[in-house]
């Protein structure tokens, strides 16, 4: 599963959530779909009309380019989420972090590791046409692009807006990491938990992990996330004399506690 590189503000995660719950909820053809979607989001769309009606794009793109659902032979639109993945948005997203693949020509995940292999200065970029030169990446040289982009990059909890007005962009890894933990009550009865594996663990079900970890050093957006949970007494990180698996925080300047460990504890 991917994002596909079509990927524009149009198609908004809201959108493509909607249409595979409906999808799951019985037995439709794409025309069916469109109009029903339609009915229920868009005054004065009655009828499929793929030059002016943006719920067919929304179609296309959760079906050609995605795979979130498929078209079965009888002309029925299948869902890939499993009844309870589709409860929920936030289950939809946790779903979609999972089933993510990292795919290096795909454009969204070249945005996504520019975004997060290197910190960056987010505050710089107070309008989304600042974003184009500074990632540098082929296909990415339009607003519209750049904001399907970050749209996806929130729900999936990478970032959040900050602001009334959504200008800026800030890290919020830590929502990920909470959910994660939340979603497994049994890591606290583990006690110390060697860091390597509780990693490997996470990325299981969180499909952008190894790209924040560069010879045992988490980047600077994961490390704040662990920061922040830490705070909140969520996790503890601690350190082994006698581990031979040293993990490093990426060095912060508001946070005074060490940069190595080599085991967490959920608490």
């Amino acid at each position: 599963m991917l994002i596909p590189d079509s990927v524009r503000q149009e198609d908004m995660p809201m959108m493509v959530y909607f249409l595979c719950k409906l999808v799951s909820s019985g037995k439709y053809t794409e025309d069916e779909a469109i109009n029903l979607l339609t009915a229920s989001t868009i005054s004065g769309f009655s009828k499929y009309k793929s030059e002016s009606n943006p719920i067919a794009d929304v179609v296309r793109f959760t079906r050609d380019e995605g795979k979130f659902i498929k078209e079965g032979q009888d002309g029925i639109l299948y869902s890939d989420f499993s009844e309870e993945e589709i409860s929920t948005f936030a289950l939809f997203m946790d779903a979609i972090l999972k089933k993510m693949q990292i795919d290096e020509k795909n454009k969204f995940i070249r945005m996504l590791k520019w975004l997060l292999v290197e910190k960056r200065d987010l505050s710089r970029f107070t309008k989304t046409s600042d974003y184009p030169a500074a990632m540098n990446i082929d296909g990415v040289n339009d607003e519209n692009t750049v904001h399907g982009f970050l749209f996806w990059a929130e729900a999936m909890g990478v970032i959040t807006f900050e602001g009334k007005k959504g200008g800026t962009v800030v890290y919020s890894l830590e929502s990920i990491l909470e959910r994660y933990v939340e979603r497994h009550p049994e890591l606290s009865k583990r006690g110390a938990i060697p860091a390597r594996e509780f990693l490997d663990e996470l990325t299981e079900e969180v499909f952008f992990i190894p790209m924040c970890i560069h010879n045992n050093t988490l980047s600077f957006a994961l490390s704040q996330g662990i920061r922040i949970l830490e705070q909140a007494g969520m996790i503890e990180l601690l350190t082994a004399n006698d581990s031979g698996d040293s993990w490093h925080l990426y060095p912060s300047e508001v946070f005074l506690k060490g940069n190595n460990f080599s085991n967490i504890r959920v608490c």
